[in-house]
């Protein structure tokens, strides 16, 4: 599974497992506590279903697989007959209804950070294998409901820089790209008090900075001014 998140401030999890519908509640705005509830369900519902080799006991979820594809719902529900289905196996049917006794437990499994599916799959018998001790895995064990929270800081899940909008990378290098990133605004070198893409600052160097050093015209001056005082000298 590749998982991408955007931007810090409005990261959106993403991956071959999602689910793009989300439910809305007009109760949350008058409570606090609902609406961050809503926050963190929203967040993990994006997440149609969660890889069972991640928990700290993968047979734990076995009792909660989907009927249909067989994977762990983050956003459980039952049709007619009481079956188990994701939100994305129960779309196309006429009836479904969120299973909240199952949902509660499934939110209370532990596991592993997402993040370690994202560079590198881990075994079917679980993430064991992996040296979570390693720098380059993260290192944080929780429940499934909790992560939400932990995906919004987590260095170690790849994020889509937010000027570009194109380049990925884990969070805790995405400062390094910031540093050449052509899409992001970046202060006039001149100093001129103008905020520019990087990729324009050239041009905004030659035809607009009103700081830039201009030679005059005229044969017999020759004199270099900047651009702010051009007009009055010519």
């Amino acid at each position: 599974m590749n998982l991408t998140v955007s931007g810090d401030e409005d990261h959106e999890v993403k991956c071959n497992h999602c689910d793009p519908g989300h439910s809305n509640n007009q109760n949350t705005r008058a409570n606090p506590a609902l609406a961050k509830d809503k926050e963190i369900r929203q967040k993990s519902d994006s997440l149609n279903t969660w890889p069972a080799n991640l928990l700290l006991n993968p047979v734990s979820g076995n009792t909660f697989k989907c009927t249909r594809c067989h994977e762990i719902p983050v956003s459980v529900q039952t049709d007619d007959d009481g079956m188990l289905l994701c939100t994305e196996c129960s779309r196309n049917l006429t009836h479904t209804i969120p299973n909240k006794a199952i949902q509660r437990m499934i939110d209370a499994l532990a596991t592993n950070c997402l993040s370690l599916r994202g560079d590198k799959d881990a075994s079917d018998e679980g993430v064991s294998a992996l040296d979570t001790q390693n720098e380059d895995f993260c290192g944080w064990v929780g429940t499934i409901k909790e992560w939400a929270d932990h995906c919004s800081q987590c260095p170690f899940l790849t994020i889509v820089c937010k000027d570009c909008r194109q380049f990925e990378c884990q969070r805790r290098r995405m400062r390094f790209h910031a540093q050449q990133c052509p899409k992001k605004s970046i202060a006039c070198p001149l100093e001129c008090g103008l905020m520019v893409l990087r990729t324009n600052v050239d041009h905004h160097l030659k035809n607009k900075c009103l700081e830039q050093l201009m030679e005059c015209s005229n044969d017999d001056c020759k004199m270099q001014l900047k651009r702010r005082n051009f007009k009055q000298h010519v």
